[in-house]
């Protein structure tokens, strides 16, 4: 039940800013499709290009929305490849339109092995993370979250850092954190502790720290390797 009211607050948020965003796009459609009505001359190649990249971006707000609102899946260990989940990161914050920018180490995620666990899952995980990380930064004129990874020492799992620019890791989220079972209350924040849930439940781990460079909040999600490292085809 946690987990469903936590997956719902978590849509309801992206739910927005996927619809406002949808906004941009199909009105520029439509005042180009008026104006082609006005006329009879060929059509622009500039006109073409903005007429692609709005249909481009459409295709990936419902795409989103699509898979925000499917029914769960199969909840059996699947490998995973991170670079996948990241892209879908990306394209929902793309959608935020807020001042913060979000920093990804493309090139070293893209080179990570897969995980074992379940793709929506880890989706939702980071997604909470990225919306606690833009809440702490919310009064910030400019603010980055940076999202990087590693492949641990005995090559046995993957290790995703978050880190932002914020104000720090407040009291209550290092006593939340700090309690091994799970059971401090309150939790703060949208979702940390589903998202810590959701790890420990593929066997992988949340932790929360002060970041080293920022002085903002740092949380570590280690996962499983997949068996035999394997790679994820898209």
């Amino acid at each position: 039940m946690r987990i469903a009211l936590d997956r719902s607050a978590v849509r309801a948020t992206i739910g927005q800013w996927v619809v406002h965003d949808l906004r941009g796009p199909v009105h520029g459609m439509a005042l180009i499709g008026d104006m082609l009505a006005q006329g009879d001359g060929p059509i622009e190649p500039s006109i073409r290009q903005i007429l692609r990249d709005s249909a481009r971006r459409v295709r990936e707000l419902l795409d989103i929305l699509a898979r925000l609102f499917e029914p769960a899946g199969s909840h059996d260990a699947q490998p995973v490849a991170l670079s996948l989940v990241l892209d879908m990161i990306v394209t929902i914050h793309r959608s935020h339109r807020g001042r913060t920018r979000l920093e990804v180490d493309r090139s070293t995620i893209a080179q990570l092995p897969a995980v074992r666990g379940a793709t929506d899952d880890f989706v939702h995980i980071l997604i909470s993370l990225v919306l606690n990380a833009l809440q702490a930064q919310r009064d910030q004129a400019s603010a980055v979250i940076r999202l990087g990874g590693r492949l641990t020492a005995d090559g046995g799992s993957v290790e995703l850092t978050i880190e932002d620019d914020g104000p720090g890791l407040p009291a209550v989220v290092q006593r939340a954190f700090s309690d091994p079972s799970g059971d401090a209350a309150p939790w703060p924040g949208l979702g940390l502790s589903v998202a810590r849930a959701l790890a420990r439940q593929w066997g992988g781990s949340l932790v929360a720290a002060a970041a080293p460079d920022s002085g903002g909040a740092r949380f570590v999600l280690t996962l499983p390797v997949w068996p035999g490292r394997a790679a994820v085809v898209g």
